[in-house]
């Protein structure tokens, strides 16, 4: 309304405020690993532009991992095993959205390998007791190192040492190795052949 003394005047408009755009935004690492049956460090986006207050992810994030629909926040313990996935992440404010790209491995927890007993005696031309270890986070690549005496073998899936050995072999320790993609594990062996 415009007045004055000789009257007065009146115009309508009409105003809407949205939220800012464009929305820019991403997630640093783009490319985190993780390790099954850890807690990860929350990881939240950084927003360069605009104000999402909305997130959606596809495809649905690995079990035991979770995004905050209303900050992007990624968080929990991951269950499972994972290779490399890629994520589209959506942010939106009702007036504009934008997408990024998150990749996200998620490795297995290092191994353990304990044998129990930690001793093979054995003789020239007679079969050995298979000496099995435990092993955890599996599944793992089994080495032996040195070289196992002659007729004796190590499976490398398992890490059970069988065979009938054909030469003699002073008291010697080995070290066996379990491998996968979170670390490794030794564990010590003695071996002698009479």
């Amino acid at each position: 309304t415009a007045s004055n003394a000789g009257g007065s005047a009146t115009d309508i408009i009409t105003i809407v405020v949205t939220n800012p755009c464009p929305i820019a935004f991403n997630y640093s690492p783009a490319s985190p690993t993780y390790t099954s049956g850890t807690a990860i460090t929350a990881l939240a986006p950084t927003i360069t532009s605009g104000a999402p207050n909305t997130y959606a992810i596809s495809p649905a994030l690995s079990a035991g991992l979770a995004i905050d629909a209303t900050n992007g926040v990624i968080s929990g313990t991951p269950s499972a095993v994972q290779s490399a996935t890629s994520y589209t992440i959506t942010a939106n404010n009702g007036t504009c959205s934008a997408t990024t790209s998150l990749n996200i491995t998620v490795n297995p927890a290092a191994p353990t390998i304990v044998y129990t007993p930690k001793t093979i005696v054995g003789a020239v031309g007679q079969v050995i007791t298979t000496l099995t270890p435990v092993i955890t986070n599996g599944p793992v690549t089994v080495t032996i190192s040195p070289a196992l005496p002659a007729g004796l073998s190590i499976d490398p899936v398992t890490g059970a040492i069988s065979g009938t050995p054909t030469a003699t072999a002073a008291l010697r320790s080995y070290t066996v190795t379990a491998s996968n993609a979170g670390g490794s594990a030794t564990d010590i062996i003695t071996i002698v052949v009479t």
